[in-house]
């Protein structure tokens, strides 16, 4: 199925690109419609120490918030481990 998917749109491609001097319309709407961006990315937040909800605001905050969160599920895996042998 993802075969014919690939097919379907390389002959769809192949199409605008042999139309898009004639039809330069069809190639810029195709050319809009990949590169909008469709992905609505929601605030990151988490509750700090004393369990109020914080919400990112620069980069920097998402970047500490996401390595917190990924050093806890590392150090929670480790912690499974070192439990399961006696």
């Amino acid at each position: 199925m993802e075969a014919e998917t690939v097919k379907l749109i390389q002959k769809e491609q192949a199409k605008i690109s042999a139309e898009c001097k004639s039809n330069p319309k069809r190639f810029w709407k195709y050319v809009n419609r990949k590169t909008k961006n469709k992905d609505n990315v929601i605030d990151l937040k988490w509750q700090d120490d004393k369990g109020n909800e914080r919400t990112a605001e620069t980069d920097s905050d998402e970047v500490h918030t996401l390595a917190d969160f990924f050093l806890l599920c590392k150090r929670e895996k480790i912690m499974e481990t070192l439990n399961t042998y006696p």
